[in-house]
């Protein structure tokens, strides 16, 4: 796929995936948080100090929450690694890729909420708003990344174009 990226050891590809994954969360989850606490669904996931957002209203995040998203981070730097390298499965397409990626995102993330209670798991209301939230941000974020690659690549095909304008009145 990319050769840089491919090129890097594991464990430095992991880390940067990481980097952007926890940072990702962590804002994510300081906006779900403000959000929250505003919501009338809000009852269905505030619960006695035991879930994500127990001391948003205070404006801190517990501590054991960072921990959590660092290590729902860890996990899915781990799987991102393995499936956007090329040495892993070198002929999927990016589309499977980043299908797989969306998928195992949505599975991880509900054990994470699963085992950490970050969601009553009494209330199949509040885990139906969950799971569409996590499925509608994954599709969001992709089509993001999709539409950044397309303007880069107009922008290059561009600057090739003009590359061999330039070359072939020479």
């Amino acid at each position: 796929m990319h050769d840089e990226f491919d090129d890097a050891p594991f464990a430095t590809r992991a880390l940067r995936m990481f980097t952007v994954i926890f940072t990702m969360s962590i804002l994510a989850m300081c906006v779900m948080g403000l959000l929250a606490t505003r919501n009338p669904l809000s009852e269905l996931t505030m619960r006695e100090g035991r879930d994500l957002f127990s001391l948003v209203e205070m404006g801190t995040l517990p501590l054991r929450s960072i921990l959590q998203m660092a290590g729902f981070s860890a996990v899915m730097s781990c799987v991102g690694t393995l499936l956007f390298s090329a040495r892993f499965f070198p002929k999927m397409r990016a589309a499977w890729r980043t299908f797989f990626f969306l998928l195992a995102n949505i599975f991880i993330v509900s054990a994470f909420a699963a085992v950490f209670e970050w969601i009553p798991t009494d209330v199949p209301r509040a885990w139906a708003v969950f799971i569409i939230t996590c499925a509608l941000a994954s599709i969001a974020a992709t089509a993001l990344a999709h539409f950044k690659h397309w303007l880069e690549s107009k922008r290059y095909d561009k600057l090739l174009a003009d590359f061999k304008a330039r070359r072939k009145s020479q």
